[in-house]
């Protein structure tokens, strides 16, 4: 009976160790679950995240992807009560890592957008300098044309100038022998009156009258004498 005894009481479970054993293997058990379900987690913010790193996309989506990691890492910080020590310590370097790559991302891909929205406003500058190069060249085509319709009309006034002072200096020289005519016949005219004053001057009326007389006598003589 003794032995009986003794081998009943080496094969007897303790109640109190079996409760124990079973909230241990509970608890383990939910560690584990909660363990799986926070790596899947991680693991769909992480490959997002390389998703996001390898193409182009906007800053938008870094920004929502961001705030989902920040909300996990709330929740994970929630749960440091429930959670190992080391597993804490594992899901924080992780959650670390992760971050810094977001935060890698976020500053890249708002320097790209810093430099895209800087060469849209060379580029619209540029465009802005061409069209007043384009139009300031127009305007000294204009102006190079007006300049040569302006030479030209002074080229056209020039000509005239030197075909008036042609016909100036013949209207002069015309002048000048009209000048030299008149000057001839007032020399003339008082060469006539010096000979004219001369023969006046020379001229006895009285013996002209004398032999006027005498002539009309002797007419009048003749005159008598065919008539007899």
């Amino acid at each position: 009976p003794t032995a009986k005894n003794s081998s009943c009481a080496t094969t007897r479970h303790d109640p109190q160790t079996l409760i124990i054993s079973t909230d241990s293997t509970s608890r383990s058990d939910q560690t584990m679950a909660a363990t799986t379900a926070w790596d899947s987690e991680y693991t769909r913010l992480s490959r997002r995240a390389t998703e996001l790193r390898t193409t182009t996309v906007a800053l938008s989506d870094l920004q929502g992807l961001k705030q989902e990691l920040s909300v996990f890492n709330e929740l994970t910080s929630k749960a440091t009560n429930t959670t190992p020590t080391a597993e804490m310590a594992r899901r924080k370097s992780m959650l670390d890592s992760l971050t810094r790559q977001l935060d890698e991302m976020l500053r890249s891909s708002a320097s790209s957008m810093k430099r895209a929205n800087t060469s849209s406003n060379v580029s619209q500058q540029m465009s802005g300098n061409s069209d007043l190069v384009v139009m300031q060249r127009q305007a000294m085509a204009q102006q190079n044309e007006q300049l040569l319709e302006l030479s030209s009309g002074l080229e056209t006034l020039k000509l005239q100038s030197m075909n008036i002072g042609q016909e100036a200096d013949m209207h002069a020289s015309l002048l000048d022998n009209i000048e030299d005519n008149v000057t001839g016949l007032d020399e003339e005219m008082g060469a006539n009156l010096e000979r004219a004053r001369f023969l006046n001057d020379k001229t006895n009326y009285n013996q002209l009258y004398f032999w006027i007389a005498v002539l009309g006598g002797i007419l009048f003589l003749q005159i008598m004498l065919k008539v007899s």
